[in-house]
């Protein structure tokens, strides 16, 4: 994490996780829009499942991950995100000094 303040107990899990789910929750939504795109399907009509997406209730119909991020690329689309992610107020589950 490139802006971070640096790794003290166990907060960092908590602040790094939650950047890191938002983060991949972008890049999904973007691999289902462009995964659509390639099987001709609605993204809502689409499963990802065994390293690729498929239309849901026909498995034979599927397009691995790999080409999805090959049609991304040659398109210009940038499967990646970048998150900075600030928690709001934060309990103490064990015993500190605060």
């Amino acid at each position: 994490m490139a802006d971070s303040t640096g790794s003290f107990a166990s907060r960092s899990t908590q602040v790094g996780g939650s950047a890191i789910w938002r983060c991949a929750e972008r890049v999904r939504l973007g691999a289902v829009k462009v995964a659509a795109d390639l099987l001709e399907a609605a993204p809502d009509d689409l499963v990802i499942a065994r390293g690729g997406f498929h239309v849901a209730g026909v498995p034979g119909s599927g397009v691995a991950l790999a080409e999805v991020a090959a049609a991304a690329a040659e398109a210009g689309i940038e499967l990646a995100a970048e998150e900075h992610y600030s928690p709001g107020a934060q309990t103490f589950p064990y015993g500190v000094h605060v």
